[in-house]
């Protein structure tokens, strides 16, 4: 019962469950025994250790694992050996299965040496979110110079959300992010004293649990990031935050970034192996409220750590979208985190669960030799390119299609279609997919390849394999593409024409994609819907009858005419079904091949060798479903498929009211029965060879009524009008060959050739943004309601629900308000909502304590005493999000059901106390060096910065907080002024002219305060309303996720504006307002707007 919830291991694999059992204290030291568990008298002992001891709120269980000879592991990569992730503990308490944290320390085994000084192997199944996949442990994930955290996902001029507050970088982004395999802590743990030796380490080592997560000296960690993710995962659950102070392979050291005596020190200890802390006064003594919605140490590499297992458990190319991994972790923590940061989140637990990117490319060979000596058969083709370097290659193409889709096909409607996608993981590329379809309409992969793009010579290539490996001497086979330049080259040379033994196929465009390119070049809506009904029309008659009404709309538009002699000059056996000739076998469009490439969606952003991985066992599962509803019809009796059935039940309804007149034994005319104003046609029909003037048996293959009627009339069976296909018993043989499974990697065929790895020139530029995932064009977009008519005004060009509701997407009138088409609203309108915007600001420190009072002259002086004066407000995200939906960039109004509003001069004066008369504040000088920022910070704070809190002209905060933290008590006038720059300067980029970043502030506002009497004679306030401005605008645009800007001044002044959206205050809101007495120096009130500067009802 205990066993498959831990692991799944071959016969010669034992697993036996030890506890950590408390025995009796000696003193203040807990004694442990070893005790075995074998029955459930046993277990439940250990279930009642919290009980019996209320200081053990935690059960500790271990696994020995005595594996015999050989040991298989069954599963692939999507199989999570739930041993290696999670304490038993944590199994039986139904943490196991979400959390993926369990302890962060590695535990030690209990008992005494056995004669020759060797230990039972125990291993504690711990590690923060250890993921059990055997096939990557050892994977390098990201590269030293962490390039993909600087991934910027909506801005290009934005920093990296993983960085610290303090400017460090996140610790794990340069290691392997893969655990290393559990260690035989028993046999390299015991010193070189044998009393100590004979001695539990535990006995004398502190543990760290995430359930009671507090640290205490002494503690030991398996290595620095399991004391990294300890101390993150502590400070989440505190809601405190941390800085590192020094950070190196022996040694890491952090400190409170609030004013708390709060440090820990860990050092690697040469006697154990393991890192120690050596240093640790207690906890946190500091108090703040929530700062913001996320919490700074929550990091890419946190949320990674999290989420592993779910993404390894319930694949995250078809569940697990990035909005449902910040709920997750919302849910865990109580913090919600950006977009981006679960996006780099998401793709770094993608890299542990499923490897390495470059180490992916190196066990491709063995994966794909392995998966042809597995699977005989299959097609592999796999070329290289020269890169100069001695035993090294770079993978140039790689094409595959495995043996049980290359023998289906032979019992396939003769069609396929192509396409392709690109990549969007570590490296560009592009997957080109081959599909057909089955007589049941369901899409059937035949090959795939991984070229560099499109061009002429990948897809040459890529076409040249499909005929010589999967359709090697047959006749007829036609191929749908769009018509993309180099597909439209190869196909006339490689495939319309007879080479190399091989015979001619034929060539059908994608409809769909035919019109859109009509659509494009002409611009006509009613020309693009007539050329998809010419294209579906089954008779050559009602062919003409549409291309006559093309031609009678040219007479009233000129773009009509022109597509009109443009259609004239097509092949009309290339796009339509009545002069296909029954080669298409109905199928109009490459939506197969789009389908399918939607299907593999979350596969293309993986490694190499997983993708492939993926369309192996996506393929197997396939299979192996459509075989078991093969089994069950065919059990059922049903000689022909449900398609086919289903269809000619309709036709032999239909058909009995058909007039039928026979002209010989093989041929009939048929008049259809008349409804109203259709019907009443007639067809000549014959039964050998068969055809139809309908057109529909020469496109399907299957009788139509005016055939089934002439059969009726005639006393003959439709039987041999069915084409052998459409057979139940033929259908079967499509899914007849079987998959063979794929061993452990470790047993993969070995390679002996050059080292293949991915081309340097392909790496994703990391500065270029998230890439897209879907490239929307004219085929995309919806068509707009014609002929409207609005049943309240009774006006044309909208109904009535922009009236009824007070929701209305957008303007009736689009003269004036020409963005509509941009504006997040029509998003919404459309979509049906979106997440609220991310308010970007940081306010860390700057209300901890209360400000010197000499430095506070200064911030008078300078004008920036009534920002100062606001207090930590918290933002209302949602608020300003709705207010955000109603701004008009064109107008620079909100436009509300009342009428118009907006922010202006005096708002700024009044709510911020910001001077608005002066000097303008402009940029007139552009620091962008290191030594420019350097130079001018020298001449402001008489101190230099590192090089490392400089980032293209903007200097980091949290540089500026703990170098001008505290003033001394005896200081001179200049030291004091520096200080007052300093938070002044943090004022400027937290609160008024923030960016996306959250922690960086231009030094080119440095300038204007070097005289801070002259400062106050700038108008600040016209400035941060140009900038609140310029964010509004850009955040309606569609798809951006976040603002910055002065959004402490849009949420005042709507709650002013708007005193319902206020909530109820529960304590004095004047207090802002009142004078101040600091340090025997008085103090004015307050502006307007630090009323708000008060507690509120939830």
């Amino acid at each position: 019962m205990i066993i498959p919830m831990v692991a799944e291991y071959g016969e010669h694999v034992s697993i036996k469950f030890i506890c950590r059992y408390p025995h009796r204290r000696n003193g203040d030291v807990m004694i442990y025994k070893k005790l075995p568990i074998n029955d459930d008298r046993t277990l439940q002992n250990v279930l009642n250790i919290p009980s019996r001891h209320p200081d053990h709120q935690h059960v500790e269980i271990y696994v020995v694992k005595e594996e015999g000879s050989t040991m298989n592991i069954s599963g692939s990569h999507a199989a999570v050996s739930w041993a290696d992730v999670h304490t038993y503990g944590e199994l039986l308490t139904g943490r196991g299965d979400s959390s993926a944290l369990g302890s962060f320390t590695q535990m030690f085994a209990i008992g005494s040496s056995s004669p020759n000084g060797s230990v039972d192997p125990v291993e504690r199944l711990v590690s923060l979110g250890e993921t059990g996949t055997q096939d990557n442990e050892d994977a390098n994930v990201f590269q030293s110079d962490n390039s993909d955290e600087d991934i910027n996902v909506l801005l290009t001029n934005e920093v990296n959300d993983d960085l610290d507050y303090d400017g460090h970088e996140d610790p794990n982004i340069s290691e392997a992010l893969h655990d290393n395999s559990h260690i035989p802590f028993f046999t390299n743990l015991v010193g070189t004293d044998d009393i100590v030796g004979g001695q539990d380490l535990y006995d004398r080592c502190p543990t760290w649990s995430d359930v009671t997560p507090e640290f205490a000296k002494g503690m030991v960690f398996k290595d620095k990031d399991a004391v990294i993710r300890a101390c993150n995962w502590y400070h989440v659950k505190k809601n405190k935050h941390y800085h590192v102070v020094e950070t190196n392979k022996n040694v890491w050291s952090t400190r409170c970034s609030h004013d708390c005596p709060w440090k820990l020190r860990a050092c690697l200890k040469k006697q154990h192996g393991f890192f120690e802390i050596k240093q640790y006064p207690g906890p946190h003594t500091c108090l703040h409220g929530m700062e913001s919605l996320d919490h700074r140490n929550i990091n890419s590499t946190f949320i990674a750590h999290l989420i592993k297992t779910q993404v390894a458990v319930r694949r995250p190319w078809l569940e697990n979208s990035i909005h449902c991994f910040v709920e997750n972790v919302k849910n865990y923590s109580g913090f919600t985190v950006s977009y981006k940061k679960a996006w780099l989140g998401r793709t770094k637990a993608i890299a542990m669960v499923f490897g390495d990117w470059d180490a992916s490319y190196e066990k491709l060979p063995r994966f794909m030799r392995t998966l042809e000596l597995r699977n005989p058969g299959t097609a592999v083709i796999l070329e290289t390119l020269d890169l100069d370097i001695m035993g090294v290659r770079a993978l140039d193409r790689i094409f595959w299609a495995f043996r049980p889709c290359i023998e289906g096909f032979k019992h396939c409607p003769p069609v396929i279609g192509i396409d392709g996608t690109f990549l969007y993981g570590r490296y560009t590329g592009v997957l080109l997919i081959a599909t057909a379809r089955t007589v049941t309409n369901n899409i059937f992969p035949l090959a795939f390849a991984l070229v560099e793009s499109e061009n002429y010579r990948d897809w040459s290539w890529f076409i040249h394999n499909i005929r010589h490996l999967i359709v090697p001497g047959q006749e007829g086979v036609t191929l749908i593409s769009d018509r993309h330049a180099a597909i439209m080259s190869v196909v006339k040379h490689e495939w319309e024409t007879s080479r190399l033994g091989q015979p001619a196929g034929f060539h059908r465009y994608c409809l769909r994609h035919f019109r859109s390119n009509y659509h494009k070049n002409f611009g006509n809506v009613k020309v693009k819907d007539l050329i998809w009904q010419a294209g579906t029309v089954h008779q050559v008659r009602k062919f003409d009858e549409v291309m006559n009404e093309i031609k009678n709309l040219g007479t009233k538009s000129e773009s009509a005419a022109r597509a009109y002699r443009a259609l004239c000059n097509e092949d009309p056996t290339k796009w339509t079904l009545a002069h296909d000739g029954g080669y298409r076998w109905g199928v109009t469009t490459t939506n197969d091949s789009e389908c399918y490439n939607n299907v593999l969606r979350g596969a293309r952003d993986l490694p190499i060798t997983s993708c492939i991985q993926v369309t192996f066992y996506r393929l197997v599962a396939t299979f192996n479903d459509k075989r078991r509803k093969i089994e069950s019809a065919l059990a059922r009796g049903l000689r022909y498929t449900s398609k086919v059935q289903a269809k000619l039940e309709e036709y032999q309804a239909r058909s009995a009211g058909h007039h039928v007149t026979i002209w010989h034994l093989v041929s009939a005319e048929v008049v259809t029965s008349a409804a109203g104003t259709k019907g009443n046609h007639k067809h000549a029909v014959y039964l050998n060879p068969p055809s139809c003037d309908c057109g529909k048996w020469m496109i399907y293959h299957y009788p139509c009524s005016h055939m089934l009627a002439v059969c009726a009339k005639s006393g003959r069976q439709p039987w041999h009008l069915i084409d052998p296909k459409y057979r139940m018993d033929v259908y079967a043989h499509v899914y007849d060959t079987s998959f063979e499974p794929m061993v452990h990697e470790h047993y993969w065929v070995a390679y002996d050739g050059p080292k293949i790895i991915p081309h340097p020139s392909r790496r994703r530029n990391p500065t270029s943004g998230r890439p897209i995932k879907r490239i929307h064009n004219e085929m995309d977009v919806s068509r707009k309601r014609q002929n409207n008519h609005c049943g309240i005004c009774k006006e044309q060009g909208h109904d009535r629900r922009p009236m009824d509701s007070v929701g209305s997407p957008g303007p009736i009138d689009g003269t004036v308000l020409t963005l509509q088409g941009h504006h997040r609203s029509t998003w919404i309108w459309k979509h049906g909502g979106t997440d609220a915007l991310a308010c970007r600001r940081c306010g860390s420190g700057l209300y901890d304590r209360e400000l010197d009072s000499r430095v506070l002259q200064y911030v008078l002086r300078a004008g920036f005493y009534g920002v100062h004066r606001l207090g930590p407000i918290r933002l209302d995200h949602a608020l300003i999000t709705a207010f955000v939906e109603r701004w008009r960039p064109e107008t620079h109004t909100f436009h509300l059901p009342i009428g118009e509003a907006s922010i202006t001069l005096q708002d700024v004066a009044i709510l911020l106390g910001l001077p608005i008369d002066g000097a303008p504040i402009t940029h007139p000088q552009a620091f962008v060096t290191i030594q420019e920022c350097q130079d001018i910070c020298m001449q402001a704070f008489g101190v230099i910065p590192p090089a490392e809190e400089i980032d293209s002209g903007r200097l980091r905060m949290s540089w500026l907080r703990r170098t001008f933290d505290v003033l001394p008590e005896h200081t001179d006038d200049v030291s004091v002024q520096r200080h007052a720059r300093a938070y002044i300067l943090r004022l400027i980029g937290g609160l008024l002219l923030t960016d996306y970043s959250q922690t960086l502030v231009r030094v080119a506002y440095l300038p204007f305060l070097l005289d801070l009497d002259a400062a106050g004679a700038c108008s600040w306030g016209s400035a941060v309303l140009a900038m609140l401005y310029r964010s509004m605008c850009r955040a309606t645009k569609i798809g951006q996720r976040q603002i910055a800007g002065a959004l402490l001044l849009l949420q005042i002044w709507a709650c002013e504006r708007f005193p319902r959206m206020c909530p109820y205050r529960v304590d004095d809101h004047t207090a802002g307002q009142q004078p101040l007495l600091i340090g025997g120096v008085h103090f004015p009130g307050g502006p307007w707007g630090a009323r708000y500067d008060s507690f509120f009802e939830s």
